[in-house]
């Protein structure tokens, strides 16, 4: 009987520690469980973040590329208008050497005409002081 009481409290210990154990892993596994589930809606967070961060990167992308498309227009425009105003400088150029060109020639047929008349002398002085300034500006010296 001894054996028997023995081996029956021997059963009961391990009845209680099978017990303890199973409460032990239950609650093991409900802190599992809870983390799980705290991961999981923090990776729901993520995600959430995530796609709003790719879609500010669209934003701004989309952005940036009005942007350089604008900043183009823009450098070809002020090129085309360099080379507008390259154009301007190099008619308004030729206009003022085609002007002094007539005047020499005006001049000239003056100077002509005086020697033909014979008043060449008296109108020599007055005409180099006018023709000196056009050279000068053309670069040449009277």
């Amino acid at each position: 009987m001894e054996a028997i009481k023995k081996k029956m409290q021997m059963l009961k210990l391990d009845k209680e520690n099978a017990l303890d154990r199973a409460e032990q892993a239950e609650a093991e596994q409900k802190q599992a469980e809870e983390r799980s589930k705290q991961l999981e809606d923090e990776l729901a967070a993520m995600q959430k973040k995530l796609k709003g961060t790719e879609d500010e990167l669209d934003k701004y992308s989309e952005a940036l590329k009005d942007a350089q498309e604008k900043l183009e227009l823009a450098e070809k425009k002020a090129a085309d208008g360099d080379s507008h105003l390259a154009t301007a400088r190099q008619s308004q150029l030729g206009f003022h050497n085609g002007i002094e060109e007539v005047a020499l020639t005006l001049a000239l047929y003056g100077f002509i005409y005086l020697g033909r008349c014979g008043h060449l002398s008296s109108c020599l002085g007055d005409a180099i002081g006018s023709v000196a300034p056009i050279e000068q500006r053309r670069g040449h010296t009277a």
